[in-house]
């Protein structure tokens, strides 16, 4: 369990940098930031569950959701986060 608050005029909650091509795993958390909840490298592969992320999720590698939920609305994700 983790919990991952960024404020400011630029935030995010968690950034993935690296080339790894591993998962990563990512469960019963919460990232807010104003600028994103998470922010991904490319080829970096995320797999998300049953997380409250507050702010968009910008994945610029792969990014799966599973009973996660946008923080903000209190609305389900679909399974790319969004």
């Amino acid at each position: 369990n983790v919990t991952a608050t960024a404020t400011g005029f630029t935030a995010t909650g968690m950034v993935v940098a690296g080339t790894g091509a591993s998962p990563i795993y990512i469960d019963r958390s919460t990232f807010r930031g104003t600028t994103s909840s998470i922010t991904s490298a490319a080829y970096q592969n995320l797999k998300i569950g049953a997380s409250k992320l507050v702010g968009p999720a910008l994945c610029n590698g792969s990014c799966t959701c599973v009973a996660s939920y946008d923080g903000t609305n209190y609305t389900a994700l679909n399974t790319s986060c969004q």
